[in-house]
């Protein structure tokens, strides 16, 4: 008997509350804030370069190896994403000892933004091995000049699509802090560098 009562006094509020519901109002548009700056590319590089990344560009996918190998000494340990390029591992396994060591991770960023320097990537680049950017010594990102945008705003209109991935990230620059002393330390969390290479 007190059981229906409760229920019935639950169903009684519940009724309250719906019908004094207030009126839906549509969400404001938001602007997209585009960008006037006609050279997103440049101001890209540039941003990065300021927050302590290296930045190179290249006229075909085909350098990509060699520049690479240019930075980093050939007995540092490489794991990519990308289809694999000669003396570097692809991801074959999720098992966390496999990445142990791992000095270079090599990936492919989707989007990169031109006002801060950010490079979006999901867990699809990532091979599922969401830990990745954060635990190598060293990161590579190969990003598309065709992918550059002005602002978040814009990056996030693209994100705003249907996606497969269920998770992603915006990554600017090799980890850094200036908490202590206000003296910037690059390569305090994460990643020690950032090579950021932009393909046609």
């Amino acid at each position: 008997m007190l059981n229906k009562i409760r229920m019935a006094s639950k169903e009684t509020i519940l009724a309250k509350i719906k019908s004094n519901r207030p009126n839906l109002w549509p969400l404001p548009d938001v602007p997209i804030f585009e960008t006037s700056v006609t050279d997103k590319k440049k101001l890209f590089i540039k941003i990065l370069e300021r927050g302590g990344s290296k930045v190179h560009c290249i006229d075909d996918n085909s350098q990509i190896h060699q520049v690479i190998t240019t930075h980093f000494p050939k007995n540092n340990r490489m794991v990519s994403t990308l289809p694999l390029l000669e003396g570097m591992e692809g991801i074959t396994t999720l098992h966390p000892d496999f990445y142990e060591g791992t000095e270079v991770a090599i990936i492919e960023g989707l989007i990169g933004v031109a006002e801060n320097g950010a490079l979006w990537v999901t867990e699809n680049e990532l091979g599922k091995v969401r830990v990745l950017p954060f635990i190598a010594q060293h990161l590579v990102m190969v990003i598309s000049a065709k992918n550059i945008v002005g602002t978040m705003h814009e990056a996030y209109k693209i994100l705003g699509l249907p996606t497969t991935s269920g998770f992603g990230v915006f990554i600017a620059g090799p980890s850094k802090t200036a908490d202590i002393e206000q003296s910037l330390v690059i390569g305090a969390q994460g990643a020690r560098s950032l090579l950021v290479i932009v393909t046609p």
